[in-house]
């Protein structure tokens, strides 16, 4: 999801929904607060049930705080959290991705100008 604005936008966006499930590779704050909110429960996740899944997570003390020997939360590799073969074992999945750029293809740069 990453950190700033937006995601703290989607995340807000998503306060609605429910029995979501968090498989990144980056953790923010704003994922943190729908799982204290009941929004993300990752009851329907096929793999790592039950266990928000993510590299490495990025906020304040706070969130740290509540991360530190949390077991709903697992930090894994990122040849793990990003292997293509890993996501496709849950279903629905939908990826939040930003861009840079986007061509007439559909194709995206989300890496440099």
């Amino acid at each position: 999801m990453g950190v700033g604005a937006l995601p703290e936008l989607i995340c807000n966006a998503l306060k609605e929904h429910n029995d979501l499930g968090v498989h990144t590779e980056a953790l923010n704050p704003g994922l943190v607060s729908l799982i204290q909110q009941g929004v993300v429960t990752n009851q329907r996740k096929n793999i790592d049930r039950g266990m928000s899944v993510f590299t490495f997570a990025m906020g304040q003390k706070d969130m740290y705080d509540y991360l530190n020997d949390n077991p709903s939360f697992f930090s894994r590799p990122v040849d793990y959290v990003n292997d293509p073969g890993i996501i496709a074992q849950n279903e629905n999945v939908v990826s939040i991705n930003a861009t840079l750029q986007i061509d007439l293809t559909g194709a995206c740069n989300s890496e440099y100008l």
